[in-house]
């Protein structure tokens, strides 16, 4: 599944007030490889993902 539907389906999840542990766990990746972009301004999307995925 493609993370722009996974993100979808978490937005829907949490606005019908139906939060999944997965739901959670998305959001903490998303937010670290934001993170991670933030602090290391030369890095491109796959290597903070590579960085978050662990």
């Amino acid at each position: 599944m493609k993370i722009m539907h996974m993100v979808a389906l978490l937005w829907q999840r949490i606005a019908e007030g139906k939060i999944e542990k997965r739901d959670i766990t998305l959001l903490e990746h998303e937010y670290y490889e934001m993170t991670m972009k933030k602090i290391h301004l030369e890095w491109n999307y796959m290597q903070a993902h590579k960085v978050s995925a662990k």
